[in-house]
């Protein structure tokens, strides 16, 4: 609670017996025996009477010194109106700071006479709280401004609890020496009675040093008059405290935030004259606009830019800037060369014949990742290769691809309807259908009764190898929304689509015996080249012959609305 060392403006006299030290007391140091700074007298001659602010003194005549000692010695030889004018427009760090620098400024600067001084100082201080009885005027700048910890000398900032503590802490030190109500009453037995509240504390958090040497100071004195005495003004002085440490705790927030504002202008006027002389360099406003760049640390800084450090500061934001714009390139090389892909693949998909294979190629998602795709890309993106040109190159690998894609889809398949007969029929499935090879999977599913449905269309419209593709696979089963084959999906999310019904496969094998074709082996083609000979379910309320799609639709409709036909 009271400052670290004695240097400073006398306390008054009511808080003298209330010394109570909250940091163990520094040991003295050592005299060097000799002077701080080393000078060369140049020569002798009369010395000059002069009034400064350490009084009337002589002004000898300049002496060679080395290094930087006796920077600030005009301080002490300059008129003590020049050096007040000086110091009132200083802050308390301003003082403490040439406190530091010589001992004969610490020693004026410290002086009971020229504490005017500090009060002018804390003045230019927007908002600061009073000088607190705890403190001496050079303890509470070094408080507020050194920001260093008091146990250890660990680099710590100021924080609001410290306000009430009157100590700074690091974390190490602050988990080390600062106790709860519980811990304080445990440890020390002079404090187990309503002695708590002669120690600052911290919503009740207390520095162990500080209360050991009140426990051991209350233990001296004992219970007489003296400690009477004592504990009323300790309670005055600690409540004195409290009031300032709600002051101080709200200064250092406003500081804090005030801190930040300034810096956030700073890095703000620092990044807009960055990107006006950038752009003056005939950089492109999109990749000065790049997210990488807006947040590159050097753009992020509060220094200010001049033309001392523009040119380094020029060089490396160039070679940020020049990255950037490569990765641009490259991106934008790459998406021209993708839509480049899809469409020619689009194109040969129209040129291929209507045959078997035609809606059997891979929708153009499942396309673009196939491996011999990615390396036509690859090597467009990096040899400036012409797709067009990459492409007929690369059709043999292309068309491996496409091979191994749809024996994928046919082992899918199968399993979905190897799933199907396993949960209809009551005799276990033949396992030997499992181990059927692709040829064999492949005319199982292209018979006309090995149908799937959509379940998420609502037309339930039959699905076949042959024509797995054709459909738009959209919930309204609109063919007109991502014709095949810009289909916007990929194979493993139309598989999941796909299912098997007991009715649609009933109505199918219904048509396949109808026109006195075999279950096992009639196809799709076969179907599609009997033309319209099927007669309608009901006779009277339409005449005239139409085909198994169209016999197909109203079958199902029947099976769910008896009324509908």
């Amino acid at each position: 609670m009271d400052p670290i060392s004695p240097r400073g403006v006398k306390r008054p006299s009511r808080y003298n017996d209330l010394i109570d030290l909250i940091l163990p007391p520094k040991k003295p140091r050592l005299s060097s025996g000799s002077s701080r700074h080393s000078s060369v007298q140049d020569g002798q001659g009369d010395d000059e009477m002069i009034v400064t602010i350490c009084g009337v003194v002589k002004q000898p005549r300049p002496k060679r010194v080395k290094g930087k000692a006796g920077k600030y010695a005009f301080i002490l030889r300059a008129p003590t109106e020049i050096v007040l004018q000086i110091m009132s427009h200083l802050w308390p760090v301003d003082i403490l700071n040439l406190s530091y620098a010589d001992k004969e400024l610490r020693a004026m600067l410290t002086a009971p006479n020229n504490k005017f001084i500090w009060e002018k100082a804390r003045a230019n201080v927007p908002g600061l709280p009073y000088l607190p009885p705890d403190f001496t005027e050079w303890g509470y700048a070094k408080f507020l401004w050194i920001n260093l910890c008091d146990i250890c000398g660990a680099r710590v900032y100021m924080k609001e609890e410290m306000a009430h503590v009157r100590v700074r802490l690091c974390g190490k030190c602050s988990n080390l020496y600062m106790i709860d109500l519980y811990m304080l009453r445990h440890r020390y037995i002079a404090l187990h009675w309503d002695r708590a509240s002669l120690l600052p504390n911290d919503r009740h958090r207390y520095f162990a040093p500080s209360a050991q040497r009140l426990a051991h100071r209350i233990e001296e004195m004992g219970e007489g008059p003296e400690f009477q005495k004592f504990e009323k003004e300790r309670q005055e002085l600690v409540i004195e405290v409290a009031k300032h440490g709600y002051l101080l705790e709200r200064w250092i927030r406003e500081s804090k935030q005030a801190a930040k504002d300034h810096v956030a202008q700073l890095q703000l006027k620092r990044k807009d004259v960055i990107l006006e002389r950038m752009k003056d360099l005939g950089y492109e406003r999109q990749d000065l606009e790049n997210r990488e760049f807006q947040r590159h640390r050097l753009l992020n800084t509060s220094e200010e830019i001049t033309n001392r450090n523009w040119p380094k500061l020029q060089k490396a934001l160039e070679d940020i800037v020049g990255g950037i714009r490569s990765a641009r390139l490259g991106i934008e090389r790459q998406k021209r060369n993708v839509a480049a892909l899809r469409n020619l693949y689009c194109e040969y998909w129209l040129g291929l014949p209507d045959d078997v294979e035609k809606y059997t190629m891979p929708p153009v998602l499942d396309f673009m990742d196939f491996p011999s795709c990615k390396r036509l890309l690859e090597r467009c993106s990096l040899t400036d290769t012409n797709i067009r040109d990459g492409f007929q190159l690369a059709l043999p690998g292309i068309a491996s691809d496409i091979q191994i894609f749809r024996a994928e889809i046919r082992h899918g398949l199968f399993l979905r309807w190897d799933n199907y007969e396993r949960d209809q029929s009551i005799f276990q499935w033949d396992r030997t259908n499992a181990g059927k090879n692709d040829f064999t999977r492949y005319r199982f599913l292209r018979r006309a009764t090995t149908v799937f449905v959509c379940s998420h269309c609502r037309n339930i419209k039959p699905i076949h190898y042959d024509s797995l593709f054709s459909h738009a696979f959209h919930p309204h089963g609109d063919p007109g929304i991502n014709p095949y084959p810009k289909l916007a999906m990929k194979w493993s999310d139309i598989q999941r689509m796909l299912t098997v019904r007991t009715d649609a496969c009933d109505v199918m094998e219904s048509i396949v015996k109808h026109a006195k074709l075999d279950a096992d082996t009639t196809t799709i083609g076969q179907l599609d080249r009997l033309g319209a000979v099927f007669s309608r379910p009901n006779e009277d309320r339409r005449s005239g012959k139409i085909g198994w799609r169209e016999l197909y639709r109203e079958l199902m409709i029947l099976r769910s609305d008896p009324n509908e036909l």
